[in-house]
């Protein structure tokens, strides 16, 4: 699924993903449908701008905006209960078990990006999948999120033989506590299995501050396993 936040006005910065126009939307939408791993949808936030997605193709729906800021009647937001809502739309039987979400200002996206989280989800007890790239953290920069690995040397991606896995131990905005360097800036791609994403979406909201909450950590403190592909080279174009 490809998450939009054009249009979506009173959506704070959290969503906002970057996509200026349609046409980089649109664009997203190609990167993914060419990695041909099943069905494509794009969420949007504004009717014109599915209209616009629509006509060039696109199997697109609306979420209201009201819907994306309402989490168990409380104002916290979730990426991952805005996910779950419009896949059950989409796919009510659940005949798909693996979600992949893609903000829509990835505009370097490429088939092989996708298919190197799929290689990150082939063990059965890996609940999600995601990127990092090696990145200095700059001072001052709270938007930024970085991530503790354990790198596992044995695993390989053969669609991108550069790329390394391993788990995820811990993110935070300023890896103050993290080995290194070097350090691993997070990439917010995200690969899902159906049912752990379900699960994640009907966890209670921390308390935490919406605008600086790490969303992942949900899964790591609910026990689920997250792999993470270390992108190198031209694949950090999508960074």
């Amino acid at each position: 699924m490809v998450s939009s936040s054009l249009g979506g006005e009173g959506v704070p910065s959290r969503f906002q993903t970057g996509a200026h126009n349609v046409s980089t939307v649109v664009d997203v939408w190609n990167g993914v449908r060419q990695a041909e791993i099943g069905s494509v949808i794009v969420d949007c936030l504004e009717d014109g701008v599915q209209e616009a997605l629509r006509e060039a193709g696109a199997y697109a729906v609306r979420t209201a905006p009201k819907d994306v800021l309402r989490l168990h009647n409380q104002e916290s937001l979730s990426g991952m209960r805005r996910l779950a809502g419009t896949v059950t739309r989409f796919d009510r039987f659940c005949n798909h078990d693996l979600v992949i979400n893609v903000p829509d200002g990835t505009v370097e996206l490429e088939p092989v990006h996708v298919q190197v989280l799929m290689y990150a989800l082939a063990s059965s007890d890996v609940g999600i999948a995601t990127f990092v790239i090696e990145e200095e953290p700059q001072e001052g920069d709270d938007s930024s999120v970085f991530t503790s690995v354990a790198w596992n040397p044995a695993r390989r991606v053969y669609v991108a033989p550069d790329c390394q896995i391993g788990t995820a131990m811990d993110f935070q905005r300023q890896p103050i506590s993290f080995p290194g360097p070097p350090f691993f800036r997070h990439v917010p791609i995200f690969a899902y299995r159906r049912s752990v994403l379900d699960r994640l979406a009907r966890v209670p909201p921390t308390g935490e501050d919406p605008e600086t909450e790490i969303e992942i950590l949900t899964a790591l403190r609910a026990g689920f396993r997250v792999e993470v592909c270390l992108i190198t080279g031209d694949f950090t174009r999508i960074a």
